[in-house]
């Protein structure tokens, strides 16, 4: 582990063995070390996430995806698309990969709306699987054409489904 003191703030890059780095950050965003993202979560340490939530353009209904029954976390549950931010990455930057990679290939950066500021989300939680999750969140609104909609694949191997409904009907589940 390293550490120095800049600006009056502590930064810490921690040996991440081969993981994906993350940017460890403090209460208010600000980057202040380096780390491994599974080690962030068995330390607890706060560290930046996108979440992408895809509606149709034309309809307005969410569209949420099931994760696989093979996956390590939440397996088989109703989830929202979206990652970790690589160290040095921004969430815009990240936002437009993980929707490429996750949603549709063909996602254009237009088609991507920023909810709120960056961090204005956080999320805090202890998990079994993964240890304590402390992260700011930057959210995303993800517009799809139907033309897209229509060619998502459901047998990609991380995801089992596709739920998409109506913020009305969605009440009822």
């Amino acid at each position: 582990m390293k550490s120095e003191i800049r600006d009056g703030v502590l930064h810490v890059t921690v040996n991440t063995s081969g993981q994906e780095i993350v940017d460890v950050v403090d209460d208010k965003g600000r980057v202040v070390g380096r780390i491994g993202k599974d080690d962030a979560h068995k330390l607890g340490v706060k560290h930046h996430t996108v979440i992408l939530i895809p509606v149709n353009r034309r309809t307005g209904q969410v569209l949420i995806h099931k994760r696989a029954r093979t996956k390590q976390t939440y397996a088989g549950a109703y989830d929202m698309f979206g990652g970790h931010i690589p160290s040095g990455v921004t969430p815009e930057d990240n936002g437009l990969k993980e929707a490429r990679e996750e949603i549709h290939a063909g996602i254009r950066p237009d088609q991507i709306i920023q909810i709120g500021n960056e961090g204005a989300f956080k999320a805090h939680k202890e998990d079994e699987a993964i240890g304590e999750n402390d992260e700011i969140r930057t959210v995303f609104v993800v517009e799809l054409d139907d033309e897209q909609i229509a060619d998502l694949d459901a047998r990609n191997p991380q995801l089992e489904d596709f739920w998409s409904k109506s913020p009305e009907t969605a009440r009822e589940y």
